[in-house]
């Protein structure tokens, strides 16, 4: 839980500010451990690389839902994790 106060400035005369407060909570989604392909607990770039060159192929690597071939199935999944924390 986060929490603050949020002003508000105006050049009216009568009302120059208004304050607010806010609070806020927030959950985190993990990424899909097994979009990790080069085990630096991040979703990234590399990975991508690493993905992209092996699609089409039956690289079980990168064939993140064992369906025998790297497909759009497999980059859902990748995508949905991607940048996300692992842990």
């Amino acid at each position: 839980m986060i929490g603050g106060i949020l002003t508000f400035f105006s050049n009216d005369p009568v009302n120059s500010q208004i304050s607010v407060d806010v609070t806020g909570a927030g959950v985190i989604i993990l990424g899909d451990t097994r979009a990790d392909f080069d085990g630096n607990d991040l979703v990234d770039s590399t990975d991508f690389l690493g993905f992209a060159g092996a699609f089409g192929t039956s690289d079980t690597v990168y064939d993140i839902d064992a369906s025998g071939v790297v497909d759009f199935t497999d980059f859902l999944i990748f995508a949905g994790s991607f940048g996300r924390p692992l842990s």
